[in-house]
């Protein structure tokens, strides 16, 4: 029986083989292929890929910075196009995992889904500045940005994500982003309502008691 692994394999990876692939290139090829396997992998698959991103975005923090973007030679505007392509790739995975819930097993597509949004967001903030948002993301880019930061149990573990994706959609679309921040303010005003009448009622319950 071969390992879990096995299923992770990918013709194209065989190019990233070769002696004369720059860092850049392995760590988008990589990613590429990784987010292929993402929609239909296992759980244990999935821990695995997991794992493999972590330390493949350390890759990239080190090699790819936003001055790729205005760097002229052929080996960085090949590089920009497949990054581009990648980050596209992972916003059609996230919008694709988020219809298919009714699918697949619930709790293996949400930890898929919270992959890609981590993945996502370390990407933008570590390639990408916000004011090169709007010329360079791929048309879906709003929507993708708009299900990471409406998705409230990840960004209440995750206290970062509101600040880091917020810049990216009030670059791309200042309205959207303000009415983002009206939702947030109301959804923390409901929440803090809710422990007060829960707090209330606990207080109650020990005064009746006594």
């Amino acid at each position: 029986m071969g390992s879990p692994l096995s299923e992770t394999h990918d013709p194209a990876a065989t190019g990233l083989l070769t002696p004369n692939v720059t860092l850049p290139q392995f760590c988008m090829g990589v990613l590429s292929s990784t987010l292929h396997l993402l929609g239909d992998c296992s759980l244990e698959v999935l821990v695995k890929v997991c794992e493999l991103l972590h330390w493949l975005m350390q890759l990239v923090e080190e090699c790819i910075s936003p001055a790729l973007w205005t760097k002229q030679s052929p080996l960085a505007r090949e590089t920009a196009a497949t990054l581009l392509t990648v980050i596209h790739e992972a916003g059609a995975l996230l919008l694709s995992l988020k219809e298919a819930r009714d699918q697949q097993d619930l709790s293996l597509c949400r930890q898929k889904h919270v992959c890609v949004s981590l993945l996502l967001t370390r990407l933008l903030g570590t390639v990408l500045l916000p004011d090169q948002t709007s010329s360079l993301f791929p048309n879906n880019s709003r929507i993708v940005l708009s299900t990471i930061l409406t998705d409230l149990p990840l960004i209440d573990v995750c206290k970062d994500i509101p600040e880091t994706v917020g810049k990216y959609l009030a670059a791309m679309d200042g309205q959207a982003y303000e009415t983002y921040m009206q939702c947030l303010s109301i959804c923390s005003a409901i929440k803090k309502c809710c422990q007060f009448l829960m707090e209330f009622q606990q207080r109650s319950g020990r005064e009746e008691r006594a």
